[in-house]
C-alpha cells in the first residue's frame, strides 16, 4: 500500500503532466494476467468535476452528471456515437468529454419529455449508427423505424424509413438486438394482430426495405401481465459483419434449444456448443458477438458455473473455447467496433469484481487489460461495463459500495 506522501507525488506528476484529462491522448492498459484482489477503498469516489486515481491501473474515474436515476444501457448496447463525442444514458446525452448533459436534452424536465426527444420511444430501442455520428436509430412508439439525425444542435426525427403498423408488437432483439457495422441490417421480431405466431423480419437500412419476413416455428407470443412476452426466445440479433444471424433460445416443446447461427437468409442453421462432462451442449448466458484477435467472427459467452466461451460464427461446427474461468459471473461487451480482438469484461466475485478487456485468442492464458474495479457491493445486480468503440474508456454503473439500488452512478474510466 502507497504511504500518503507517494500518493501526493503520483497525483502530482500526473496532475503537471497532463494540463486537461478531457484532452488526455488515453491509451490502453498494460496487459497483465487476471489476479485476485479486494476491492481498493482508498480509492475515493470521484465528487462533481472531480476524478479519482486507480493508482494499481494508472487509469482516471470519472463520475457523469446526472438528473435522474437512470444508469448505463445493457452492455451489448452502445453508449457512445461514432466519434466519441456524445453518450447516451437512457432517454438524454451527455458530452463524453465533460460528462455534463448535452444541450441537445438538458432542457427537458421530465424523462418522458426527454424519450420524445429522442424520437418517442423506451432506451431499448436507441442504437447509434456505427458509421455517422450525428445519426441514431429509433424504433418509436408508432412502430416507426426511424433514421434520426443530429444538426445544428437540433435532433430531427421526421425521418421514418419503414413503418411496421401492420404488427401489434415489434421488438429490436428484443432489447439486446443490434444493426451490423456497417448499418446494412438489423432484425426485428414481431407479432400480428390476432396471432401468437413469431415473426422475424430482417431490414436494409440502406436500401430502406424489408429484405425477407420468416414465421419461426415451435415459438408462441405469450400474454404475461397484460404485455406480450417471448416464450422461449432469449434474444436475435444480427453479427458485426452483417453476414450471419444468432439465435438463444430454451428448451421448447421438446425442441432442442441453445444458440444458433444462421446465414443472414436465416437458413443453414448451426447449434453452437461447448464440451461439459463428455457432452456437446449449448446455453447461452450473458453476452455478446465481436472479432478475434485473427479477425474471425466470434460469439463470447458467460456459461454458468464455466466461465467466458468463445465460438466461432465462421467456423459454427468448431466447439466452443473456454477462454476465462467464471469469476463469479457477470456481463460481457464487444461494442468496441474499432478494436478488434478484445471483448470486455464485468465480474462480480469478492475478488473479482473488476471491469477489464479480455484479448480473444482462443487460449485460457487470461490475458486481460484492467481498466477499474467496479466498486459495487455484493446485493447489486447490474453490474454493467462496456467500451467507447475504439475501446480505450469504459463506462460503468456503481453503488460505491453504498450498498444502495438507489445509489447507484454511472462512472468512466481511462488510463493515462
Amino acid at each position: 500500500m502507497k504511504s500518503k506522501l507517494e500518493k501526493v507525488l503520483i497525483s502530482f506528476i500526473l496532475i503537471t503532466t497532463i494540463v486537461n484529462l478531457e484532452a488526455a491522448e488515453n491509451q490502453y492498459p498494460k496487459t497483465v494476467k487476471l489476479v485476485a484482489r479486494s476491492i481498493d477503498n482508498n480509492i475515493e469516489e470521484p465528487k462533481v468535476n472531480k476524478s479519482s486515481i486507480d493508482y494499481h491501473n494508472n487509469s482516471v474515474i470519472k463520475k457523469i452528471i446526472k438528473k435522474d436515476f437512470s444508469i448505463s444501457s445493457y452492455p451489448k448496447i452502445q453508449s457512445w456515437n461514432k466519434d466519441m463525442t456524445l453518450i447516451r444514458i437512457s432517454n438524454r446525452l451527455y458530452d463524453a468529454n465533460t460528462l455534463v448533459e448535452s444541450s441537445l436534452t438538458r432542457d427537458y424536465y421530465s424523462n418522458s419529455a426527454a424519450a420524445k426527444g429522442l424520437c418517442s420511444r423506451s432506451s431499448d430501442y436507441f442504437r447509434w449508427s456505427n458509421v455517422e455520428p450525428t445519426i441514431f436509430y429509433v424504433l418509436n412508439s408508432s412502430r416507426n423505424f426511424i433514421k434520426a439525425t443530429i444538426t445544428d444542435n437540433k435532433i430531427n426525427c421526421s425521418n421514418s424509413i419503414e413503418s411496421f403498423r401492420d404488427y401489434e408488437v415489434i421488438h429490436m432483439g428484443p432489447y439486446e438486438g443490434n444493426i451490423d457495422y456497417n448499418d446494412k441490417y438489423v432484425i426485428f421480431i414481431a407479432k400480428k394482430r390476432n396471432n401468437e405466431d413469431v415473426y422475424l423480419i430482417l431490414f436494409d437500412i440502406e436500401e430502406e426495405k424489408r429484405v425477407w419476413t420468416k414465421k419461426l416455428e415451435n415459438n408462441k407470443w405469450i400474454k404475461s401481465k397484460g404485455k406480450w412476452k417471448l416464450s422461449s426466445i432469449d434474444w436475435v440479433s444480427v453479427s458485426p459483419s452483417g453476414h450471419y444471424i444468432v439465435l438463444n433460445e430454451s428448451h421448447v416443446n421438446g425442441a432442442e434449444g441453445g444458440m444458433f447461427r444462421y446465414d443472414i437468409n436465416f437458413e443453414n442453421r448451426v447449434r453452437l456448443q461447448y464440451m461439459r462432462h463428455e457432452k456437446l451442449l449449448s446455453q447461452g448466458g450473458h453476452g455478446d458477438m465481436g472479432y478475434d484477435i485473427d479477425g474471425n467472427e466470434v460469439l463470447v459467452e458467460f456459461i454458468g458455473g464455466l466461465g467466458v466461451y468463445q465460438f466461432s460464427l465462421d467456423n459454427p461446427t468448431e466447439i466452443g473455447k473456454n477462454i476465462l474461468s467464471p469469476y463469479g459471473g457477470g456481463h460481457i461487451s464487444c461494442r468496441n467496433s474499432e478494436r478488434k480482438g478484445w471483448c470486455y469484461i464485468t465480474t462480480r466475485e469478492k475478488n473479482y469484481r473488476h471491469i477489464f478487456a479480455l484479448k480473444i485468442d482462443g487460449s485460457k492464458d487470461e490475458t486481460v487489460q484492467e481498466f477499474s474495479q467496479s466498486h459495487m457491493s455484493e446485493n447489486i445486480r447490474k453490474v454493467f461495463g462496456s467500451p467507447s468503440p475504439d475501446g480505450k474508456k469504459v463506462i460503468f454503473n456503481s453503488d460505491w459500495e453504498k450498498g444502495d439500488e438507489n445509489k447507484v452512478d454511472t462512472f468512466v474510466s481511462f488510463t493515462l
